[in-house]
């Protein structure tokens, strides 16, 4: 099932709000957060490649299991509007 271009704006927009909501009054540059989080569970796995892909998070891998990114500073500007 393809999902329409406001439906992916949407999961990007509820991501990035996670995103924000768990930097809290963390570091932006040492803030990873791991995708398998439940507070993640609504999230597209096309939403963090697209998010990603316009510089908006940074992946790091910390294990071979575990991918996690870092809401880069652009990707804190788009959250906060």
């Amino acid at each position: 099932m393809t999902l329409s271009k406001e439906d992916r704006a949407s999961n990007i927009r509820f991501t990035l709000s996670v995103l924000l909501e768990q930097l809290d009054d963390r570091y932006l540059g040492n803030a990873y957060f791991e995708i398998g989080d439940p507070d993640f569970a609504q999230v597209l796995p096309t939403s963090w490649c697209e998010m990603e892909r316009v510089g908006l998070i940074q992946e790091r891998l910390i294990a071979k299991e575990q991918t996690h990114y870092r809401l880069t500073g652009k990707g804190y500007c788009v959250a906060c509007r």
